[in-house]
């Protein structure tokens, strides 16, 4: 919104790095807060020379070798609680060390799990050291991902939140959890 307000018009490089930007946040235009408003800015940005399709494919659809040996090992430590109300993943060094992996290739899994049929709350705990876990949080419609967060000092958006809990990945699991059960409503517990 900033740019014509600043008198400068869109050339490619600065069309395709902000609809980047809008594909990446908007999980591919599917989270809850896309707008009209957001869809006429990304079409501004199309007319302008970006290509949605090729931001697409390499923000969201094309994943390397490495990112994808590493979600493998992630989905077999994935778990539930709550009737699957609650989803989550754990990331170790170890798996990093295993996969040759870097803590980004971790990016997006948590997306992904939240479209477990039923999840409500989803959650990818990951180890950064051995007493630092950073949590990422991704939230339905009826959990606030920011309430969840703000107990351990974080904070975000009502959808996309996280934290970092200076304890070791097994203790911010459970303590992680049961905040997170704790902010499910009443009906779905």
């Amino acid at each position: 919104r900033i740019v014509p307000e600043l008198g400068l018009t869109y050339d490619i490089p600065l069309a395709t790095a902000l609809l980047t930007g809008i594909v990446r946040d908007s999980h591919g235009f599917s989270g809850s807060a896309t707008s009209g408003a957001t869809l006429r800015i990304a079409a501004d940005l199309v007319d302008a020379g970006a290509s949605l399709s090729r931001i697409h494919r390499d923000s969201l659809a094309h994943l390397s070798w490495t990112t994808m040996a590493l979600w493998g090992r992630m989905l077999q430590r994935i778990g539930q609680r709550l009737d699957g109300r609650v989803v989550y993943t754990l990331l170790t060094e170890e798996m990093l060390g295993e996969t040759g992996a870097r803590q980004d290739d971790a990016d997006g899994i948590v997306e992904f799990i939240a479209t477990a049929r039923d999840a409500s709350i989803a959650l990818l705990c990951r180890e950064i050291g051995p007493r630092e876990t950073r949590i990422s949080i991704r939230t339905a419609d009826s959990v606030d991902a920011t309430a969840i967060a703000s107990a351990f000092g974080g904070g975000g958006h009502s959808r996309r939140a996280g934290c970092t809990i200076q304890e070791p990945l097994d203790v911010a699991i459970d303590l992680v959890l049961r905040e997170a059960a704790a902010n499910l409503p009443a009906d779905v517990r």
